[in-house]
């Protein structure tokens, strides 16, 4: 609390020689409080607090749990003044048309005072002002238009006081890292990852499709393995070789790319444990042994039941690799990353069930009426399945355990099928329910980590010698990101809430609901708290007033 109340009554927290600083004492305390509390001091502290930050910095707060406050407080909120003819406007209304913000990218707010004096005095538009509109273009979309059905509503400009945020892999890093998932609820982040996603949307369309055309030509080597329709042509096999090795050359390139920006930036260990790595890595090995073995021996591969399963295996993570392409895209990741978010949460109940149906397989084995494996697959069919007939778990000439197996057919299903099978769709369901009142943070850590990949390797392509003219991190152009976000309903004269609760589950308006509660009890302590505060400020008065008339005295005292 005392870190809090020094840093939002201005202490000095970056200025000074590095090491000695006061932000580096609080980086040295290493406790986790203390970094949440400057940043939330840094949050609630008007004026050009964080101007001398560094991006060093600002990784630092962002790698510490709870301290996701950092990202408001590297938002400095901005006026963009415009003048017409004779008069100075101040842009305050925008046309907002995806309904959460305008994002753009431009240069700090000191060019923008420039144009505007310059343009008060007279004088001619500089040589960006093409640039100024693209950007005006994106942030204030139809700012001088007026369009039929729709209506300007209140916004708040923000910008960021580092630069090029969205597009700085260590960045990327910490957010894609889920330390901290609440960091997606703030704007700023928001606003990162959508400018970001703007630069890397079309790279990542591009890898979904050809992941797409990759898993569609080992459909088709499939079929030209083991189809009798398809066995004696002979000329689509080196067309679909050859292309499916272009695709796996360029995958092993951008994970080369990968690496070198990893080891780049120092997370190169981090990368390879990473499960990431090890399901791409599995996924190029697999698929570079089944073309080549299909390359050099083709026959084999519709005979040899090793050399099947790996093909099989390699078409497989093929669909996979299409799977994971799509989290990134919002018309699907949105819907998608619940359902899989859901099924981890059924493995503690599998272990359950699992010393359940294996004490089941011990007690129907023990009637030595079957092999194993029979046994096994018999039971279930019976607990998970619920079909199976009595012929096929007792066989004849065994009426001696009829009673026996009865009882376990009796007890299993009961247990089993009926009370565990809907005990674990309420897990399912249960499951579900919270990752979909978290869909946003879900999908917001995946698209991140796309992102991460993707700014990783064009770090490393900038590096290479043979692309020196390309920038990613630009160095002559430097970027801002700057984001004009919606007001609330209640500050221009609507007190209807920003939600609709029909569109919410349960646990969402559990959540809403304690939240009004949270605010409803801060009022009321706020309130509580004010016949206090005014005495205090009688009390202070008085003593100011006696101080005043000691001064008086003393003044007098001299003067005379």
């Amino acid at each position: 609390e005392v870190v809090k109340l020094l840093v939002q009554g201005k202490a000095e927290l970056f200025g000074g020689e590095p090491g000695l600083r006061g932000v580096d004492y609080i980086f040295e305390a290493n406790n986790s409080v203390l970094v949440a509390a400057a940043a939330t001091g840094l949050k609630q502290s008007p004026g050009a607090t964080t101007n001398q930050m560094t991006i060093e910095d600002f990784i630092s707060f962002l790698s510490t749990p709870d301290a996701e406050e950092i990202i408001p407080a590297v938002f400095c909120p901005c006026e963009l003044r415009h003048w017409q003819g004779e008069r100075r406007l101040i842009w305050r209304t925008a046309y907002v048309p995806h309904g959460d913000m305008n994002v753009a990218v431009g240069p700090p707010k000191e060019h923008f005072e420039k144009q505007f004096l310059r343009e008060m005095e007279g004088g001619a538009r500089d040589a960006d002002a093409q640039n100024d509109e693209n950007f005006f273009a994106l942030l204030l979309p139809h700012r001088f238009e007026k369009i039929a059905g729709q209506s300007q509503i209140p916004v708040d400009i923000y910008q960021a006081v580092l630069p090029d945020l969205h597009r700085n892999p260590e960045v990327l890093w910490v957010i894609a890292s889920g330390v901290n998932d609440r960091i997606f609820d703030q704007r700023g982040a928001r606003a990162i990852i959508q400018l970001a996603w703007r630069e890397a949307e079309l790279s990542h369309f591009i890898a979904f499709l050809v992941d797409t055309f990759m898993a569609i030509l080992f459909a088709i080597i499939a079929l030209l393995l083991h189809d009798p329709d398809w066995k004696s042509a002979v000329w689509p096999r080196p067309i679909c070789l050859g292309l499916a090795a272009v695709i796996l050359v360029r995958k092993i390139f951008h994970e080369t790319l990968s690496v070198m920006g990893y080891h780049a930036h120092g997370k190169l260990r981090e990368h390879l444990l990473s499960f990431g790595f090890a399901g791409d890595a599995f996924r190029i090995l697999i698929t570079a042994v089944s073309l080549l073995g299909l390359a050099v021996a083709w026959e084999e591969f519709r005979t040899a039941q090793p050399l099947q399963l790996v093909f099989a295996l390699a078409g497989f993570a093929r669909w996979l690799r299409v799977l994971n392409n799509l989290k990134g895209f919002e018309s699907t990741g949105k819907p998608m990353l619940p359902i899989l978010q859901a099924v981890p949460a059924t493995i503690p109940f599998f272990f359950v069930i699992f010393c359940w149906f294996a004490g089941f397989i011990h007690l129907y084995y023990c009637f030595g009426l079957s092999h194993w494996w029979t046994s096994m697959t018999a039971l279930y069919r019976l607990g998970f399945l619920a079909e199976i007939s009595m012929e096929e778990i007792l066989p004849q000439n065994s009426e001696l355990w009829r009673l026996w197996v009865d009882f376990v057919m009796l007890v299993m299903s009961l247990s089993m099928s009926i009370i565990l099978m809907n005990v674990l769709i309420g897990v399912l369901a249960e499951s579900y329910n919270r990752g979909w009142e978290h869909r946003e943070r879900l999908f917001l850590l995946e698209r991140s980590r796309f992102l991460l990949n993707h700014f990783t390797r064009s770090f490393a392509w900038s590096r290479c010698r043979c692309c020196g003219r390309r920038k990613v991190m630009g160095e002559e152009v430097v970027d801002y990101v700057w984001y004009a976000y919606p007001r609330a309903p209640s500050t221009w004269g609507d007190i209807s809430a920003d939600f609709d609760s029909m569109d919410m589950n349960v646990h969402e308006k559990m959540s809403e609901l304690r939240r009004e509660m949270r605010e409803g009890l801060q009022k009321v302590i706020e309130k509580s708290q004010e016949p206090h505060r005014a005495s205090d400020t009688e009390r202070k008065i008085d003593d100011m007033r006696v101080k005043l008339d000691e001064l008086a005295e003393a003044f007098k005292e001299r003067s005379w």
